[in-house]
């Protein structure tokens, strides 16, 4: 018997690798045909150029054609030729990349994936490849990493690595992973940014640490384009770049600019004093909001929704080219990532469902918002039943809402008539409803009923409606499970069928009586004034105090004049791109512009006539020990090409170019100063910067921020 099963298993792996061979043999002359296709077409090309170069010698001996006349030919055979060769290169790239596309499809046959439109297939096309052929690593919806993460929807990517919004099922909240590219540069990038933060994270203790960035777990995984670093950490928002793009470049509420220029200093306080780390490229990109966890789960309400409804029908659909054990692999895989989804939404109606009953709870929670949850028409609420309402009482409802909001600018005598009217419906409703003697009928009248009269008691009988709903799931499953298995006592297997059911699903998450008052009205930090939480970011260009990985440090403009006179640098350096930072979040515009023309200075000679302009004259001893001073500055310590520098102090260009009041201008000029010091020893401290009167919140300024007529006037 065993000879005939280690036969059997020989002849299917035996055809496992004639079918492998057979996509090889299928690649290659796929392969050579295009090569051959290309050849023909690069001869054809090579004839042309030939054909025009003895047209060329031709036209030499024939007098009537003008000297301008060969010229332009043979500019023209020059384009042509060049127009050839960048042919031949773009065909070749196009035949390397369609290699690799059918031999990455052949390795990911196992997975499936909603169709992807043109535009995802280009970019995803584009992230797949590398300069040195090692690519990012392709996720898909749905995929899961370490039996624990559960990717949900991509957050971005750039040149370093891709990142996923994800939801980790062991500490039952989202996370963001960075899954950096497979070459070894980036893998040894990636390897110093785990240690910075992991150095960091041992400041869990510290009340501020929640002004830095946190990693919560790292991993390394496997993919068709080799092994990748994976981190893990905390969802962060959006970067001040973007809430800058969104006040058109006008600036932030000076409300909003005050929180974070105090949470930044924090952070690099932290950063600073108790780390002794330097972060060395501190700019609007990498500061970021903390997440609104409503967003997120909006992201997830709408992923799982498109994902479910995609997969649960192509579950059966298997592709007939795959074997066996791909298509078993394939399916298990899918059911994996369905049950998660299935089990996310119940989280996610759960959780909508007690964060709406403290609304109530505190007579916010309109009837509109209770009947849209029960709807499914809250973004951040997944409501798959039980039904509440029949769409004819759905309607009904919405026009009663409609009639009560009109009613609300009339007259009270119409207001009057309208509420008999509405009693007069309800009471032959009523009646219906009794005569059928339906149960539906009847709870439906009382969800009614309960949602006109408070809608905490609502939100209270919905509750209850979903936990008999999901005791009849749990009882129909416990009979499936017993008709499949008989030997298993009913007891105890009903019980233990149930725990492990329930250990699919995440962890319930309190609210911890915290109202989130960003359900009833949400508030955009770019325009109006509000309570604004920050984190810094990118901490993976960080280093020590006295082991500095570079000299070459910081973006253009928010570099400090010793970086840039190459003499050297310590933490003060943070703080001169913190101040770039808070005046281009404050004017929604650069403080230092070196990339603007200024005759034959280079642009770091701008840069230093920009701050000298601004900040004032730079120490001799700073120049004499900066490397790149020469390239500057002339012996007598004068700029080598700009000779006419036309001071322009800071309280005086708000006040011009922004139209600031005199009082908010020197208020904000006088924040900034000892940040902007040109002697880095005299250079304000974070510590000393938070304890400045400028960064003080007083009601008033959010009261005043509210007008927008009076805005910094």
């Amino acid at each position: 018997m065993r000879g005939l099963v280690a036969l059997q298993e020989k002849e299917e792996l035996k055809c496992e690798q004639q079918w492998g061979r057979e996509n090889e043999l299928k690649v290659e002359k796929e392969q050579g045909q295009k090569e051959q296709r290309l050849m023909r077409k690069l001869a054809e090309e090579q004839e042309q150029l030939l054909q025009l170069d003895q047209s060329d010698y031709l036209f030499l001996d024939l007098e009537q054609e003008s000297q301008q006349q060969l010229f332009k030919r043979k500019l023209e055979r020059q384009q042509d030729q060049f127009e050839s060769m960048e042919l031949k290169e773009q065909l070749d790239l196009w035949v390397r990349e369609s290699v690799e596309d059918v031999q990455e499809a052949e390795q990911q046959a196992p997975h499936v994936d909603s169709y992807p439109s043109d535009d995802q297939t280009k970019s995803n096309n584009a992230e797949a490849q590398d300069d040195d052929g090692r690519g990012y690593h392709p996720v898909s919806v749905g995929d899961s990493f370490q039996q624990r993460y559960f990717a949900i929807s991509k957050l971005g990517w750039g040149h370093y690595s891709t990142v996923w919004l994800c939801y980790d099922t062991v500490r039952s909240c989202y996370c963001a992973i960075k899954l950096v590219k497979s070459a070894e540069l980036y893998a040894e990038s990636a390897r110093h940014e785990i240690r910075l933060l992991r150095h960091i994270s041992q400041l869990s203790w510290h009340p501020l640490r929640d002004r830095l960035v946190n990693m919560t777990d790292n991993f390394s995984t496997s993919g068709v384009n080799g092994t990748h670093q994976c981190l893990v950490f905390d969802v962060l928002g959006d970067n001040m770049l973007m809430l800058i793009q969104r006040s058109c470049y006008q600036g932030l509420p000076l409300y909003n600019v005050k929180q974070i220029a105090y949470q930044v200093l924090q952070g690099l306080y932290l950063l600073h004093d108790q780390g002794q780390l330097i972060h060395t490229d501190l700019k609007p990109e990498n500061v970021l909001l903390v997440a609104d966890e409503l967003s997120l789960r909006s992201q997830a309400t709408a992923e799982s929704k498109k994902y479910l409804d995609t997969h649960q029908r192509q579950l059966s659909l298997a592709d007939a080219k795959l074997s066996k054990t791909a298509k078993r692999r394939l399916r298990t895989k899918t059911k994996q990532s369905i049950s998660f989804f299935q089990s996310h939404r119940k989280w996610l109606r759960e959780r909508g469902i007690d964060d709406l009953l403290l609304l109530a709870k505190h007579g916010l929670l309109t009837t509109k918002m209770a009947l849209d949850a029960v709807t499914n028409q809250l973004p951040y609420l997944a409501y798959d039943g039980p039904v509440i309402f029949s769409a004819a009482e759905v309607r009904k409802l919405r026009l009663s809402q409609e009639h009560s909001s009109e009613e609300q600018v009339g007259d009270s005598q119409t207001s009057s008539r309208a509420r008999k009217r509405r009693s007069r419906m309800a009471e032959s409703e009523r009646g219906h409803n009794s005569g059928s003697g339906s149960a539906s009928s009847y709870s439906s009248s009382k969800a009614a009923k309960l949602l006109q009269s408070s809608t905490e008691k609502f939100m209270r009988y919905v509750q209850k409606c979903i936990e008999n709903d999901e005791k009849d799931e749990q009882e129909k499953s416990n009979e499936s499970h017993h008709l499949h298995n008989k030997r298993m006592k009913s007891k105890k297997g009903a019980k233990k069928a149930a725990a492990r059911r329930q250990a699919d699903l995440p962890a319930a998450t309190s609210s911890s009586g915290k109202l989130n008052m960003a359900m009833i009205e949400r508030k955009d930090p770019a325009l109006e004034p509000c309570k604004v939480r920050v984190a810094i970011a990118d901490v993976g260009n960080a280093c020590f105090v006295d082991q500095h990985v570079t000299e070459d440090i910081q973006t253009r403009e928010y570099r400090a004049v010793e970086v840039i006179l190459g003499a050297g640098y310590d933490t003060s350096a943070d703080l001169w791109s913190a101040a770039c930072l808070f005046w281009e979040l404050a004017t929604g515009e650069y403080l230092f512009e070196p990339n603007k023309w200024r005759g034959d200075a280079s642009p770091d000679e701008v840069h230093i006539a920009n701050i000298i302009e601004t900040c004032g004259p730079i120490p001799r001893e700073l120049i004499a020990r900066g490397e790149y001073s020469a390239e500057i500055f002339n012996s007598k310590g004068e700029l080598l090409n700009i000779k006419n520098l036309e001071p322009h102090p800071l309280h005086q260009v708000l006040m011009e170019r922004y139209n600031w009041s005199p009082r908010d201008a020197h208020e904000f000029a006088d924040f900034l100063k000892p940040m902007l010091c040109t002697s880095p020893q005299r250079r304000i401290t974070a510590f000393s910067a938070i304890n400045h009167p400028w960064l003080l919140l007083h009601e008033e300024d959010e009261a005043e921020q509210q007008d927008p007529n009076e805005s910094h006037a």
